[in-house]
Parts: C-alpha cells; structure tokens; sequence
C-alpha cells in the first residue's frame, strides 16, 4: 500500500507538545485556504508516492530519539487506507501519534480514534461558525456542494463534538489571518463555541506569509503583531480559560 508524501522531518521539537516528534507531510486536502503555507502538499506538486512500510522504516530510525510522530498536510485523512496502515505500524513501535485535521471528515477521525491509533489530535478552525466566512476561508467560495457552507461547518463541528467526548489529548487552533480571520469578533465567536461544546483550551497561531501562500495575494500581508495576539487572547480568556498564542518572534506563551 501506498501513500502521496510530501516529505518527511526527521526530528522537530514544536509539532507535538510534550514530545520530540517526526513529521509526516501527506499530500491531498478538501480546501483551497488562500493563506495556506503547504500550498504544494494541497496542490500535490513535489509530491511522491511511498511505499506505507518504507515510510514506517524511516521513521524507525528516529527511534529512540523520538517519542512521537505528527501527522500533518494537507489532511492526513484524504488518505484514509494508507493512515490507518501507516498508524497501526508506529503503535506498534511504541510511539505516540499526533495528527493535525482541519475537520472535514468526522466519521474518518472518529474511526482512528475508536481503533486507539491516536494519541493527540490538534483541529484547525478556520473561521468563526458561520457558513459565509468559513466558506471563504477555507477558499470554496462557488465549488459545488459547499456554496452556503452548512454542511462544512456541521462536519467540523462533528469533529470537534468527537474529540470533546474522546478524552484524548487536543488542540483546537485558529490562525489568525489580516483580512480574513483577523478581528476580535471573529475570535471571540470561535472561543464561544468552543466553550459551549466543553473546550477549555484555545491556541492562536500567527499568519507568517514568508514561505509562500497558495494566493499570491496573501504574501502581501504582514504577519499580525505578537502585541495584536496577546490583546485578542486576554479577551478570550474571558471565554476559554487557557489560551495560547504562537509567534514567530517568542515561539509559544501562555496569555496570562
């Protein structure tokens, strides 16, 4: 069995939180998201097919040296047979696995989550609940199917139903993004719905378009001030308790 990779870090200390990690980049993604940075994993350009159990043997090597693996794209579950082969390999090389999920499939999270072969599971929000935006974020403003956004937004908000209910470690996280989730209302109306559905835990990420967009427009932007996301966390922290911002400049802090 094969998977469409789009590379491999050996060994990174940021991509699971309590755990020096190899990362997997799989290619394939439901969205377009103008300001995505992995714009050639969602368009499967430089990407290649490997062998699942090759893959595997890579990642072997990083052992002991690794305690952990995430998993990350695009979106990992697109590729659903090869993810589940792969994940079921690193269980049993004693690892602990991550995966980063935009939310778009609720029933494929929730099948590796019922077989135990995740560990951590960190959902990107685009935007606030609201079909209109998340639509436009998620770059799917016309594209049959999703024209109102309803169903997209019911489908990660399944998502995030099932992780709430896991009790597996997580993380939701929004990327705060200069003309497109950028106001506190915005932000505001995330943190509100993940209070109402038992999140307690809240991450905001900085915009950096230096490595490139998947519109040009958006390499344009400047990456909002460290200062704009501590101002923004502090209101939410009203709403979510425990909320983390990540810069380019400080890496990652608690709003206090």
């Amino acid at each position: 069995m094969k998977l469409l990779l789009g590379g491999i870090t050996e060994i990174s200390t940021i991509d699971y939180p309590g755990h020096t990690a190899s990362v997997v980049y799989m290619c394939g993604c439901p969205y377009r998201c103008p300001f995505c940075q992995n714009s050639t994993l969602v368009d499967k350009k430089d990407c290649r097919e490997i062998e699942v159990t090759e893959a595997v043997s890579r990642l072997r090597v990083n052992i002991p040296l690794i305690t952990g693996v995430c998993i990350t794209g695009g979106e990992p579950t697109v590729q659903m047979d090869g993810l589940i082969k792969m994940c079921k390999l690193l269980k049993k090389e004693g690892v602990k696995i991550k995966l980063d999920t935009n939310g778009y499939y609720p029933k494929r999270v929730n099948e590796l989550i019922d077989m135990g072969l995740l560990d951590f599971v960190a959902v990107d929000i685009k935007a606030p609940f609201t079909p209109e935006k998340y639509v436009r974020a998620v770059g799917l403003e016309g594209v049959d199917g999703v024209r109102d956004g309803k169903e997209l937004i019911k489908r990660v908000a399944a998502t995030l139903e099932i992780i709430a209910s896991s009790g597996i470690d997580f993380e939701p996280r929004t990327t705060v993004v200069p003309g497109l989730v950028y106001k506190k209302d915005d932000i505001l109306a995330i943190a509100n719905f993940l209070r109402d559905k038992g999140f307690d835990y809240y991450v905001l990420q900085q915009f950096r378009p230096e490595n490139g967009c998947l519109e040009r427009e958006y390499e344009n932007y400047a990456a909002p001030p460290r200062d704009y996301l501590f101002d923004v966390g502090r209101e939410v922290r009203e709403i979510v308790p425990d909320v983390l911002i990540r810069t380019k400049e400080n890496g990652e802090e608690n709003v206090s």
